[in-house]
């Protein structure tokens, strides 16, 4: 195989290396076109769906975090009165 070597900037590259560079150069602009165009697919109305789809799972998880907290309390709670209920008898 026959490689070229030359000089950028009093640096010696070889053929090989600007290929690998550029084609790396090239898979990342490829991927941040892809980004790009895929965010700009999205409407208002798209953003304000996924938005309050976002709000309405967090909501869920806060709400069955609290609740989980609230019961385990409750059932303390209960737990302790029976337990005196059953020192009285």
């Amino acid at each position: 195989m026959f490689v070229r070597a030359f000089f950028i900037s009093g640096i010696q590259m070889n053929h090989s290396d600007t290929l690998i560079e550029r084609a790396a150069t090239a898979a990342a602009g490829t991927y941040t076109s892809s980004g790009v165009s895929v965010l700009g697919a999205f409407t208002a109305n798209d953003a304000a769906a996924i938005g309050g789809l976002a709000v309405a799972v967090l909501a869920f998880i806060v709400n069955w975090t609290y609740r989980h907290k609230a019961f385990k309390f409750e059932k303390q709670v209960a737990e302790a009165r029976l337990k005196k209920l059953d020192e009285k008898e």
